[in-house]
């Protein structure tokens, strides 16, 4: 009798579970769909700001690209990643006084320089500091990998110093 009671007990509970799982499922069936029906709809405005987004990275990229050219940097290589927001990554070498030009555009009392491009200069010329660091170990600068993207971002590429 106190095995009926617990089998009882024991079958009770399973057709408890299947209905819980079966409630469990269809909600989650419903939130698949809403998901769904919300990613499409994500998609659409995505595109316009992946769209807007690509315009104003290539016009920052072109225009940094200048300034590092004309203070002495050559771009060795572009790269753009689509996602949002875009990235472009350039990789840079210093032709010998590009971080005393920069330095220099800087500090100009006249520069003509946007918000967006200072930031940009200031964290390559950030990068400069750690020169010192690296020389102690035998190894001195040689490429940047220059990331035109919210907050820019330089990775420097090391050589050894013979």
């Amino acid at each position: 009798m106190a095995f009926d009671k617990f089998f009882d007990k024991a079958k009770e509970t399973a057709d408890k579970a299947k209905e819980t799982a079966s409630e469990v499922l269809d909600a989650g069936a419903d939130s698949v769909i809403l998901a769904k029906d919300a990613a499409v709809d994500m998609l659409d405005v995505g595109k316009d700001k992946l769209h807007e987004g690509m315009v104003t990275l290539i016009d920052e990229t072109k225009q940094i690209m200048t300034i590092l050219q004309n203070s002495g940097f050559r771009i060795i290589d572009v790269s753009v990643t689509i996602s949002i927001p875009p990235r472009a990554r350039m990789i840079i070498e210093d032709m010998g006084d590009g971080k005393d030009r920069l330095s220099k555009l800087i500090e100009s009392e006249d520069q003509i320089l946007s918000k967006t491009q200072t930031a940009m200069i200031k964290t390559l010329l950030k990068t400069y500091d750690l020169a010192s660091i690296t020389e102690g170990y035998g190894y001195k600068f040689a490429k940047f990998e220059f990331s035109v993207s919210i907050p820019p971002q330089v990775t420097v590429h090391l050589v050894a110093d013979n």
